[in-house]
């Protein structure tokens, strides 16, 4: 019925705006994994590197979270998987850096990484990434809006023409009923004059 179909829109609306968000979350996470190792590799500040190992958690609980909520679409599943390859591709790489920058002799072999084809291509391609998991769960729910729009048309259209056969049909009986009752009238009726003729020509 109409209350079951809009439940269902609304659970599917739900569940694609938890998708976008949870797929948000795990690009801020990788976004501040960049800007934490970025900050140390300047500074030296070693409460850089803190903030960058606490990152790599941040996005381990983002990820996990994303994947249970895609734990019925394999497609999804399949391109969160290639996210997440490329995610932990940059931040093996990004650990290296980091790594390297705590030791003052190697801190200029450090700062080559964020350049570097690993350093940026790897990252676009996440980003890239993310947004193919968006717009595949919005095409997702387009489709399914469509179609509970289209079953709650149809219903209305059935309703309609119930509505209408009812109407006819209560017409029909009406005016069965009237001739029903109006024609035993006119035959009485006509019987009453018949009777009162007779009786006056009995008379005369």
């Amino acid at each position: 019925n109409r209350l079951n179909v809009a439940e269902e829109a609304m659970q599917a609306t739900q569940h694609a705006h938890e998708i976008d968000q949870g797929v948000e979350d795990l690009i801020t996470a990788q976004l501040m994994l960049q800007s934490n190792m970025r900050g140390y590799l300047l500074t030296n500040d070693e409460r850089m590197a803190g903030l960058f190992q606490q990152g790599r958690k941040n996005y381990d609980e983002a990820f996990s979270k994303v994947k249970a909520s895609l734990a019925h679409d394999r497609d999804q599943l399949r391109r969160l998987d290639e996210l997440n390859a490329g995610a932990s591709e940059w931040q093996t790489g990004a650990a290296r850096a980091v790594a390297l920058n705590a030791n003052p002799a190697t801190r200029d072999a450090a700062k080559e990484f964020p350049s570097s084809p690993a350093g940026t291509a790897t990252f676009v391609g996440v980003s890239k990434k993310a947004e193919e998991i968006k717009a595949s769960e919005r095409a997702v729910l387009a489709q399914r809006i469509t179609g509970q729009t289209e079953a709650i048309n149809l219903a209305d259209l059935i309703l309609l023409i119930g509505c209408g056969t009812t109407l006819v049909l209560s017409i029909a009986i009406g005016v069965a009923l009237k001739r029903g009752i109006a024609n035993p009238i006119v035959i009485l009726r006509s019987e009453e004059h018949t009777s009162e003729l007779q009786s006056r020509e009995t008379i005369s």
